[in-house]
């Protein structure tokens, strides 16, 4: 499981009074907040199946204590 790093785009820090520059500026900023968006998309489900994974190691686990417990309760009473 590889959780992604966040990245982030560089802006441009003005938007200039030249349209076809202005336009490539809102395109780039358009363009890094659906990909900061995805990004979080990504994230969010990663957490989500890494959320799952650990609710099954916990039943898991919870179910071989209840075993271990059942076992040693059997053998303590066949010592008997």
């Amino acid at each position: 499981l590889v959780l992604h790093q966040q990245h982030y785009d560089v802006l441009p820090i003005t938007i200039t009074d030249n349209p076809n520059s202005s336009s490539n500026d809102l395109l780039t900023l358009k363009n890094s907040i659906y990909r900061s968006r995805e990004l979080s998309r990504i994230q969010s489900k990663e957490m989500h199946d890494l959320d799952l994974s650990l609710r099954e190691a916990e039943i898991l686990l919870g179910s071989k204590y209840d075993e271990l417990k059942y076992l040693e309760y059997e053998t303590s009473s066949n010592s008997m």
